[in-house]
């Protein structure tokens, strides 16, 4: 069942599953940077990008899923800026980032 209580990976791999019926998918891969905690690029490690679309063995979509249940600029600032430069070292156009929002903003 999807719904709001499940984590951020379950709502991802629930998107990976519909995305792999007509592309190829890579899920929770290590490549690119975090800038989760803002050390100088030497000492960054690996992040995990959420999913990674291929089509005839070539990278055609970079995907990102950020669950969030209040609005907080940074956090889909950070999440933008991963998908668009830390997690694309290829320079793939197609980048996806999606919100998914569990709660009213009243």
């Amino acid at each position: 069942m999807y719904n709001s209580s499940l984590s951020e990976d379950d709502m991802n791999d629930y998107v990976r599953d519909i995305l792999s019926t007509i592309f190829e998918t890579k899920d929770q891969t290590r490549q690119g940077y975090s800038n989760a905690y803002r050390v100088p690029p030497k000492k960054r490690g690996a992040d995990e990008l959420d999913i990674q679309i291929n089509y005839n063995g070539k990278i055609v979509g970079i995907y990102e899923g950020l669950k969030i249940e209040r609005v907080n600029k940074q956090y889909v600032y950070d999440h933008i800026t991963k998908a668009m430069i830390n997690y694309n070292p290829q320079g793939v156009k197609n980048v996806f980032v999606v919100s998914y929002v569990i709660n009213h903003f009243f």
